[in-house]
């Protein structure tokens, strides 16, 4: 109920911390509309920040079916300074963008 009050509500900062939220809720709808909304705000805060929140957004948009947001999301995570995303987790989230997309493997 506190993310429902107004000045809460309208508040993008606020809004991109309850995206992170919604997406490890499953909610990925209202989690990418919070993300979205918050990108000028995301992009103020220090990579290794930025990576936690690139990784949750790239996840709802491919459980939304929105390949281009998944794949800038992730073409920006390959862009960051080397340590802040685990390979692993970088190779799973190109898996998982090919495997939404029909691309072969």
């Amino acid at each position: 109920k506190a993310w429902e009050a107004a000045p809460i509500r309208e508040d993008a900062e606020a809004g991109l911390w309850r995206a992170l939220v919604e997406q490890r809720l499953g909610r990925n709808a209202q989690a990418l509309v919070g993300f979205r909304r918050a990108e000028t705000v995301l992009e103020r805060y220090p990579k290794e920040v930025q990576a936690e929140f690139r990784i949750a957004k790239a996840r709802a948009a491919l459980a939304q079916q929105d390949m281009t947001v998944a794949e800038r999301e992730i073409a920006r995570l390959t862009d960051f300074p080397e340590g802040l995303v685990e390979p692993d987790q970088l190779a799973l989230l190109r898996a998982m963008l090919d495997d939404a997309s029909g691309r072969p493997q």
